[in-house]
Order: structure tokens, then C-alpha cells, then sequence
């Protein structure tokens, strides 16, 4: 019972959905309006027997039992049919006069000479004379953009892409550059998790292994390898790692990172380390003239370090790359870290005092 009654409340809520959407088209007409429906053909003498001789509104299982819009109108048609006012008017049609119904056939007899000279766009013979008003109108037409290079800018972009975006291009062959490789291991999709198993790691999968674990690694209880290796597996259990990455990740690597002055640093402040800090700075666009005219970049931070009234910005690179290439690579970069540096001292009011890049795989640790 409970069923059946549910059920006949959404049907005249549905119903009544039905009949405002029948009354807003109704009301929209303003001075004339033509209905067009299709019904049995005894529908209409049916409607004329059963409500020519009504009174007042519909009865309720008239309106309940509608199966159409014209269900409802049909019976209002035969009751108005008898009002002199001659308001509402009912035409019926058979069939055959649908069917013999046919529009005029309206055929081209193609295109005249002017026309074909005017739809291929070929000037006029004579010109025109010269109209002020004319070539007003053709030069606003005609005129470039004058803010062309800001619709090819993207609102939001990563600080790899803006530091892609900022380095000139060099003449000659063009070679794989550090930013260039910065922008796709940015832009690089995560493997599915059922495939990361059945796939060889590659150096996306190590450095995303190893930033998870730093992420959530408690330094203060991470005094020798066996610890690292049981805070690992509890990530493990917890899934927050999986399994397959956390063989990926070097643990000697990152006790050797705890055994420098960084990492002393990181264990004795631990309870105040900001990790993984998402970083959405304005920048000036190139060309700008409305100084509120700006760029969103994004970024994230490995680590801050709050040290006396200021930070230590803390970034940890994966990067296989050693002796006097390891120079040039932090110098690429370099330009990450300012523009991480400025937007956190613009954001908190606070100076970045010492930024340091730790080089994981080389073992150093570099100030820029």
C-alpha cells in the first residue's frame, strides 16, 4: 500500500510539472496561438458527447488520467465550443486531408551572372564611390586584435611551464633541455594502478616514490635505516604507498640525507615542517600594460623549515646526475626556486633565508 502510494504522489507531481510547463507556452502567445495535436479519430465526438454540457473545472481522475497534453485540452475545446466569445476554436482533420496536403515545390533556376560575381566575392564594376562611413566600418572590421598575444596565455600554469616559457630559443638544432624535461615529467599522466606492477620503473616512478615517503616520513624516529624501512612499510599498510613503489625507494639515500645538517635540521623541527606546500602565485604577463592583467602559477614545495623569523626552503631532487654536471643542473633549477622564494615571502610577510637543493642520488646538498 505504502508502494501505490508513492506511486500516485509522483504521478501528480509529474503531472502537475506537466501542466505549468502547458500554461507557460499557453501564456506565451500574445496575440494569437495555434495548437497542433494528434488523436484517435473518435477522440473528438467523444469529447463532445462526455463535456459539451459541463460545468465548472475538470473533475480530478480527468485531469489525473491525462495521458497527453491534448487530453487535457480536448475537453476544454468541447466546453468553450458553446461560449459565443468564440475564444477557443477545434478543427479537426482526417488523414486524407493530411496526406493531400503539399506545399508549393520551390525551385532555383540557379544563380544570375551578378549573382555569382557577388557570392564569389569579386570586386564591383564600377567601384562604389567612397564612402567615410564605409571605410570606417571596414577598418573596425579589418582591424588586428590589439590584445592577440593574451588569448594565446594560459590563465594558470605550472612553474616549470612558466620557466619554459621565459627561456629564449636558441638558434641551431634544438636539443632536450632541462626545462624542457622539467615540462614533461610535469605533464606526464600517472601509470594505472594495475599496471604499475607489470611495468619497469623509470625515473618518474622512483622520484614520485621517494617524494611520498619524504612527504610522511617522521624524521625524529628515523635514526638509522631499519626505522626508515619500518615507517616505509607502515605506508605500506596503510596505503599510502604501494608496495611496487616502495622497492623503488634508495633508504640509504635518505639516511644519508638525515646524517647532514639538513637533515638535523629537518629532525629537530619536525613538528613545524610544512611539506608538500601548494604554492599559486600572481605573476606579471609579458606585455601587460593593467598591472591586475596577470597569470596564475602553480607549484608545490617540498619543504619549509620555519627557522627564527624567517624559512629554509628545502627541495629534494631525484635526478641521476653527479660530479661537474651537478653545477648545472642546480642552476636550471634556480629560477624554480626564486619564484618560490618570492611568493612565499610575498604570501607570509617573511624572508626565505637559506634555500637548498638536496640531491638525493649524487648525495649533496646545494645552496642557491
Amino acid at each position: 500500500m505504502a508502494s501505490t502510494v508513492v506511486q500516485q504522489r509522483l504521478r501528480q507531481q509529474s503531472l502537475a510539472e506537466e501542466l505549468r510547463v502547458l500554461y507557460v507556452a499557453m501564456t506565451r502567445a500574445k496575440e494569437h496561438l495555434i495548437m497542433v495535436g494528434t488523436c484517435s479519430e473518435g477522440a473528438c465526438d467523444k469529447w463532445t458527447t462526455q463535456w459539451a454540457n459541463h460545468e465548472g473545472p475538470l473533475p480530478a481522475e480527468a485531469v489525473l488520467g491525462a495521458r497527453a497534453m491534448l487530453d487535457w485540452i480536448g475537453p476544454v475545446s468541447a466546453v468553450l465550443a458553446r461560449a459565443s466569445t468564440q475564444t477557443f476554436e477545434l478543427h479537426a482533420h482526417t488523414l486524407e486531408e493530411v496526406y493531400a496536403w503539399s506545399a508549393a515545390q520551390q525551385t532555383s533556376s540557379g544563380l544570375t551572372p551578378a549573382q555569382a560575381a557577388l557570392a564569389a566575392l569579386r570586386p564591383l564594376d564600377p567601384p562604389p564611390a567612397e564612402s567615410a562611413a564605409a571605410r570606417e566600418v571596414i577598418d573596425r572590421v579589418s582591424a588586428p586584435y590589439a590584445f592577440t598575444a593574451f588569448t594565446k596565455l594560459r590563465a594558470a600554469q605550472s612553474v616549470t611551464g612558466q620557466l619554459l616559457a621565459a627561456t629564449p630559443a636558441s638558434p641551431g638544432p634544438k636539443e632536450p633541455t632541462q626545462a624542457s624535461q622539467l615540462q614533461t615529467l610535469d605533464s606526464v599522466l600517472p601509470k594505472p594502478a594495475f599496471l604499475v606492477g607489470d611495468l619497469p620503473p623509470d625515473a618518474v616512478d622512483r622520484g614520485s616514490a621517494t617524494h611520498a615517503v619524504l612527504e610522511r616520513l617522521d624524521f625524529a624516529d628515523a635514526a638509522d635505516a631499519g626505522a626508515i624501512a619500518r615507517q616505509i612499510d607502515g605506508m605500506v599498510a596503510a596505503r599510502r604507498l604501494l608496495a611496487e613503489h616502495a622497492k623503488l625507494v634508495d633508504v640509504a639515500s635518505i639516511l644519508w640525507l638525515l646524517q647532514q645538517d639538513i637533515g638535523r635540521m629537518l629532525r629537530e623541527n619536525a613538528p613545524r615542517l610544512l611539506r608538500e606546500v601548494p604554492v599559486y602565485l600572481a605573476a606579471d604577463s609579458a606585455g601587460a600594460k593593467d598591472p591586475l592583467d596577470r597569470a596564475m602559477i602553480r607549484g608545490r614545495i617540498d619543504v619549509l623549515v620555519p627557522v627564527g623569523d624567517g624559512y629554509t626552503l628545502v627541495d629534494y631532487k631525484t635526478d641521476r646526475v653527479g660530479g661537474d654536471a651537478l653545477a648545472d643542473r642546480a642552476k636550471s633549477y634556480a629560477a624554480q626556486l626564486a619564484l618560490y622564494r618570492d611568493a612565499i615571502e610575498r604570501i607570509t610577510g617573511k624572508r626565505v633565508t637559506r634555500t637548498v637543493i638536496v640531491f638525493l642520488q649524487a648525495r649533496e646538498t646545494l645552496d642557491v
